[in-house]
């Protein structure tokens, strides 16, 4: 019989498959639920290439040295005075460097607006500045929009099969759908063909799908923030993407001809 797996020791299973393919990539990202000393040990221990972890953090009785004193994290936020404020995100936040378990972390402080909830990003890659770790966190939201996306209309986890290469092959196949549509409506909707031959490095570059749509939540969530001071962007964006008839409402008001963006 088949012993269940938690979703930790799942986690770390997949990492140490990746890195034995030599798969290659810089950063591990992870939500609240998955940053823990068990991940950082893995992350860290990792051979042959230089990783770093980048992630929510919320394990609120977690002590960190901070200025020789042992300190929580809400305690640490306590102590650092006034905020700064990025211009370019909107963002209050503090930066700060913690020692824990003999290893040294960055700890971001965000909110969006003075009465907006704080966020705790920990990362293990001290020389991030803070813009530079959010436009790496967002990506996961990419992520999070292909997992919900591959569900809905391709049946991602769907197989039956109890086969371990059929899986495999199911979602491969999947993901290759999932791509050759995205990468069809880019550049039907994004790109003209001419430009495309003709600066065909710099457009891609450019016009990076999860870049663009970065871009648009950021200015959408922003104003929203504005309008209605106390909302949380990320909570917004979270539930925007669990709800089907939100999250098609939303995509439609990226698309050039969709009348929304029509002025009378």
């Amino acid at each position: 019989m088949h012993t269940p797996v938690d979703k930790i020791t799942s986690m770390l299973k997949m990492l140490k498959r990746a890195v034995s393919h030599k798969i290659k990539f810089d950063y591990v990202l992870t939500d609240s639920w998955f940053t823990c000393d068990e991940l950082i040990d893995a992350v860290c221990n990792i051979k042959n290439q230089k990783v770093h972890l980048l992630g929510m953090y919320s394990k609120a009785r977690s002590l960190f040295i901070y200025k020789n004193k042992s300190l929580t994290y809400s305690q640490i936020r306590n102590v650092l005075g006034k905020p700064k404020r990025c211009r370019k995100l909107k963002f209050y936040y503090h930066q700060v460097k913690v020692r824990r378990n003999g290893r040294e972390f960055l700890l971001f402080f965000s909110k969006n607006g003075k009465n907006g909830k704080w966020r705790v990003i920990l990362t293990t890659d001290t020389f991030l500045c803070f813009i530079k770790a959010i436009e790496i966190y967002q990506t996961r939201w990419t992520i999070e929009v292909f997992n919900k996306e591959a569900k809905q209309f391709f049946n991602l986890g769907g197989s039956q099969s109890s086969d371990f290469d059929g899986q495999i092959a199911d979602t491969t196949i999947t993901c290759l759908q999932y791509i050759l549509l995205t990468f069809r409506h880019r550049f039907d909707t994004y790109e003209s063909k001419g430009a495309l031959f003709k600066e065909l490095e710099e457009s891609i570059i450019q016009h990076r799908l999860n870049e663009r749509l970065w871009g648009l939540f950021i200015q959408l969530m922003n104003l929203i923030a504005e309008c209605l001071d106390g909302v949380d962007e990320m909570d917004l964006f979270t539930k925007i993407i669990s709800d089907d008839s939100r999250l098609s409402k939303l995509k439609e008001l990226f698309l050039p001809e969709c009348p929304q963006n029509i002025a009378a």
